[in-house]
């Protein structure tokens, strides 16, 4: 397949002006704008803190207007005077930051002011105002810059609005011990009212194809009262996953994307970006050109967090179980194995790779943490719970965890001297399920790896993009690093150990559960009861898992010290009502201490 690459060109060409930013160096007079139908019904946000800078969001809305989000459309319509301040206090006694500017339907009247000249390691409340109308006030925290004891950041992604409530993000916003919000991915969804759930409506009904789609999706998003808490209570540091374009992303398609009937994919992306880089508490890492999302954050000299870009930036196509399948249905391990190693696959893009192994090799702070969309440890599963289709495959998972279980019991058995007939077996503790189970030849021949090898269950993640991964663990393992990775994508909550392919461990993976989007309970059509039997399997079939948690959406809360670095998982009870608890009987909290590379 051609590589297409879409480029600085492009976007403008496509989405014409990348989206604005206004640097505020200190305070200012502001622009008055007596019109009152200025309202900020999206609210306010804040975000990529610095040691001396944040950015601070809002939207202008015009009541009695109807928002439409297209600029032609809105073009010349109306603009706005915007002023805001920042202050040290909530009651803005002590005012550091000011200044006004116009916005208008260029950016869908959107605002994003980099407030420089901030102190390090500092709570800062902020406002913005049009007209008689000021928005709520926010709070907002810069990095510390120095010798640093602690950090600690709720790592959240997959808030899909039309599969339930953000109470994930309320949780967030009422917890005071923080110091940032790291959003991985999928904040909004592209698909159809309808299309992946359907508890709340979404707008657009349809799916998401131009500038003004995404656009009204965003803004649905940032109308949702949690997110609008969240939002105004700590900074956010994000990185866009697929579904900000479309299912599956890579750098020139999607698996949701069909030309035929959906026009041209860089044009769609373009669109996706722009709206994306308008409607995100952002900075651009080039000024005045949205596209590049891979970046560097310092906690002093605790964390150093990098933000990767695992979609859009160079990712080539996922490769696909079904070009592997020979003509009698079974799988060519030898030709999978061939092209997964490629030394050609990329994932990151060279630019990128370059940007990470630098950064990696130049960091001296305690802990290299990488915010990856996607998971980097391995999952390998038996092929026979993957193939034809993980979703129909040969054996359900739940039934090869009994069968795997119900032949390591009876091959105990033999092994300790009980003789091979029934009788003896169900006497020494084999149930009658478990013994027809283990002498049933057409059960127990899923167990035979040679027949049905281990093969990553999930190609879209590290595990289809092997050569490259290899890569960056060489890089952290010859500079000896401290490496966690954080992700999301799955929906589901994990831990486990990064190891090589000399079977080393190089670092710990961390992953977190959605914020509403459904787990692998609703993918597999598990009721609770299979779920919980079913996760113990699962951690002891994977080789390097050592959590997995499969129903729940929550919020991961990872820690970081001199000494180790914490995971906690915080799970609600339910994303179907705005009325939910804390599911304080399966949360937990795993750690890892500094220069071990364990779980506990």
């Amino acid at each position: 397949m051609k590589r297409i690459e879409l480029t600085r060109r492009d976007l403008i060409k496509y989405a014409g002006i990348s989206s604005i930013v206004v640097s505020s160096w200190g305070i200012s007079s502001c622009a008055e704008d007596e019109d009152p139908n200025f309202t900020f019904e999206h609210g306010v946000a804040s975000g990529d803190p610095t040691e001396s800078s944040v950015i601070l969001w809002t939207r202008v809305s015009r009541t009695n207007f109807r928002d439409i989000h297209d600029d032609e459309q809105l073009s010349g319509t109306y603009d706005a005077n915007v002023s805001w301040r920042v202050a040290t206090d909530e009651s803005f006694a002590n005012i550091v930051n000011s200044g006004s500017t116009k916005v208008g339907s260029e950016t869908d009247f959107t605002l994003k002011v980099d407030a420089q000249n901030l102190q390090s390691n500092t709570k800062y409340f902020y406002q913005f105002t049009v007209g008689p109308n000021s928005s709520v006030i926010g709070k907002t925290k810069t990095l510390p810059s120095g010798t640093v004891d602690q950090v600690k950041l709720a790592v959240v992604s997959c808030s899909n609005y039309a599969s339930g409530y953000f109470n994930v993000y309320k949780e967030i916003a009422q917890m005071g011990d923080l110091d940032a919000i790291i959003h991985l991915g999928d904040y909004i969804y592209e698909y159809a009212d309808s299309g992946y759930g359907s508890l709340r409506k979404l707008e657009p009904t349809h799916e998401l194809i131009n500038l003004a789609d995404y656009r009204m999706r965003h803004a649905l998003h940032k109308k949702d009262s949690n997110s609008q808490q969240m939002h105004a209570s700590l900074p956010m540091i994000a990185v866009w996953d697929d579904h900000e374009v479309a299912n599956d992303t890579w750098i020139s398609g999607a698996e949701n994307h069909d030309a035929t009937t959906e026009g041209n994919f860089a044009a769609r992306k373009a669109s996706a970006i722009k709206a994306y880089f308008e409607w995100m508490p952002i900075r651009p890492v080039t000024p005045g050109v949205d596209g590049r999302i891979y970046r560097q954050f310092k906690f002093g000299d605790l964390v150093n967090l990098l933000m990767l870009d695992t979609r859009q930036a160079g990712r080539d196509q996922q490769l696909s179980y079904a070009s592997f399948l020979t003509a009698d249905g079974s799988f060519d391990a030898e030709k999978f194995q061939t092209e997964l190693a490629s030394t050609t696959r990329t994932m990151l893009g060279a630019e990128q790779k370059t940007w990470l192994k630098e950064s990696l090799s130049s960091s001296i702070e305690t802990w290299q943490v990488l915010g990856s969309q996607v998971l980097m440890m391995k999952n390998n599963l038996p092929s026979a719970v993957l193939l034809p289709d993980p979703l129909a495959p040969l054996v359900e998972f739940a039934e090869y965890g009994q069968i795997a279980t119900a032949f390591q019991t009876y091959s105990f058995f033999l092994g300790n001297g009980v003789n091979n007939d029934k009788d003896s077996m169900l006497a020494a503790g084999l149930t009658e399920e478990q013994w027809q189970l283990a002498t049933n030849p057409e059960k127990t021949k899923y167990l035979d790896t040679s027949a049905y090898p281990f093969i990553p269950y999930n190609l879209d993640a590290w595990d289809g993009y092997y050569y490259e991964r290899e890569e960056i663990y060489a890089t952290s393992k010859a500079l000896n690093k401290n490496l966690i990775v954080l992700s999301g994508d799955t929906h589901n909550a994990w831990a486990g150990r990064l190891v090589d392919q000399s079977n080393e461990v190089v670092g710990i993976q961390y992953a977190t559960a959605s914020v509403s989007a459904p787990g692998f309970d609703s993918t597999l059509n598990y009721d609770l009861q299979t779920v919980r039997a079913t996760e113990p399997g699962v951690v002891q079939i994977i080789d390097d898992l050592d959590y997995i948690n499969m129903r729940e959406k929550g919020v991961m809360l990872v820690t970081f010290t001199p000494e180790a670095a914490q995971a906690e998982w915080k799970f609600i009870s339910t994303v179907e009502s705005e009325t939910y608890t804390i599911e304080t009987s399966v949360g937990k909290v795993l750690t890892s201490k500094i220069g071990e590379k364990t779980i506990s």
